[in-house]
């Protein structure tokens, strides 16, 4: 924090982070030190990810990562894509959950320890770096896809982390923002745009 202090937070418990902030003022940082520290501490099979990065310059260098799901997606349409492909993976491991009567990914996975007939699922950590570029090209089916995974896909073991320097209500909905448990507005600025005040006050 400002002060220097080490703040941590598991992502499985978190479970969806929503990180705002001026260009400039550390919203990439702070997602590569989110994603320096899954790599770190977790194995390819333990947790994969999915990166969406529309400015083609931040997340390009984690291509060739194992924990890759996929290659870093830089097309936004094909993003709107990605996120409906996690929605449908997230409804597979519901009935997977069902058919083993299982509660969420915890219990299956310690089920998978003595059960091999199935295969463990890993968390999936899908990771959006400019969410307002995706809504300008197909905000129905990203607000859609993204409201769908933070209400449900938790037990799922899918996590959201989006990025956004405009966290206007055209971009983060009512809705999905009350689903992201941590929220970081790590500029001044961008707090009094949030709250609809026009000139901040620095007094």
């Amino acid at each position: 924090d400002i002060m220097g202090t080490v703040k941590w937070a598991e992502i499985n418990a978190t479970p969806h982070l929503l990180i705002a902030g001026a260009t400039g003022s550390g919203k990439s940082v702070c997602i590569n030190c989110i994603i320096a520290s899954i790599l770190m501490r977790t194995k390819p099979d333990e947790v994969k990810l999915v990166m969406v990065d529309p400015k083609k310059v931040e997340l390009s260098m984690y291509n060739g990562v194992p924990h890759l799901l996929t290659p870093v997606v830089t097309d936004p349409k094909k993003a709107s894509i990605a996120l409906k492909n996690i929605v449908v993976e997230m409804e597979r491991r519901y009935q997977v959950f069902e058919d083993t009567k299982c509660k969420n990914i915890s219990s299956y996975n310690k089920m998978c320890e003595t059960n091999t007939d199935y295969v463990k699922m890993p968390y999936i950590v899908f990771i959006i770096d400019e969410l307002a570029d995706l809504m300008l090209v197909a905000a129905k089916d990203v607000e859609d896809s993204i409201m769908r995974i933070t209400q449900m896909a938790r037990a799922a073991g899918i996590h959201l982390i989006v990025a956004t320097q405009r966290p206007s209500t055209d971009v983060i909905t009512g809705v999905s923002k009350s689903q992201y448990t941590i929220s970081y507005i790590i500029c001044r600025i961008i707090i009094n745009r949030f709250k609809n005040n026009p000139r901040p006050n620095w007094s």
